[in-house]
C-alpha cells in the first residue's frame, strides 16, 4: 500500500490550530472553553528557578549521608512544572526528572518522577494545605533495601519564597527518611 499524501488544505488547517493556539472543538463560538489555571497552578510558579539542594538520609550501613545537587524548574504552559535534578547520591552521579501539576478533575496534585538509577517510573498524587505552601503526595514503589513494594509519603513545605524542604519517608521495612532542603540560587 502506498503512503497516503496529506493535502495542502489539511496541512494548512492543522497549522491553523497549532499557530492559533486552538484545539479542534474549542474554536470561538463552539466547544467547551479553554481551561484556566487554578490557584494550585499559580502556586507552582513560585518554585520556578534554580535551587541548590542538600539531601540528608541514612545510608545502608545506618550512618548519616549527605549529598548535594541542583534542581532547575520551569513551567510548561500554565498547568505543568518540569524540574530537573543533577547531583550525587551516596557518592555516585544521580539525575532525575519531575513533572508535576494539579489535576482539576481529580482535585489532586499529581507528579511523575524518573531517575537515572531505577527502571521504574513513580506516579504520585495528594493534596495541599496552607495555600499550597505544604503539599503531601503518596506513591507506591520499591523499598530500595528489600526490593519489596512500599508506600512513600512526600511532604514539601515552603519555608519562605527562597527555601523549601521535602521530607520523604517509606512505610516499608527500611523506614528510612530523606530530608532535602532547597535554597534558591541568587
Amino acid at each position: 500500500m502506498k503512503p497516503r499524501k496529506i493535502g495542502m488544505s489539511a496541512l494548512v488547517l492543522g497549522m491553523t490550530f497549532v499557530v492559533g493556539g486552538r484545539a479542534p472543538g474549542r474554536q470561538e463560538g463552539g466547544g467547551p472553553p479553554m481551561p484556566k489555571p487554578t490557584a494550585h497552578h499559580e502556586a507552582m510558579k513560585k518554585g520556578v528557578g534554580v535551587w541548590d539542594v542538600v539531601m540528608k538520609m541514612t545510608g545502608p550501613d545506618g550512618k548519616p549521608v549527605e549529598s548535594k545537587g541542583t534542581w532547575t524548574s520551569r513551567m510548561l504552559g500554565e498547568f505543568w512544572c518540569v524540574s530537573d535534578f543533577k547531583g550525587d547520591m551516596m557518592g555516585m552521579p544521580f539525575q532525575g526528572i519531575n513533572l508535576r501539576g494539579y489535576d482539576a478533575d481529580k482535585q489532586k496534585h499529581v507528579a511523575v518522577w524518573v531517575e537515572s538509577t531505577a527502571p521504574e517510573m513513580s506516579l504520585s498524587e495528594g493534596e495541599c494545605s496552607d495555600n499550597c505552601r505544604k503539599i503531601t503526595l503518596w506513591s507506591t514503589g520499591k523499598d530500595p533495601v528489600t526490593g519489596q513494594p512500599t508506600r512513600w509519603k512526600m511532604v514539601t513545605e515552603g519555608k519562605s519564597d527562597d527555601e523549601f524542604v521535602l521530607t520523604m519517608s517509606s512505610e516499608g521495612k527500611t523506614g528510612g527518611e530523606m530530608v532535602m532542603t532547597y535554597t534558591r540560587k541568587k
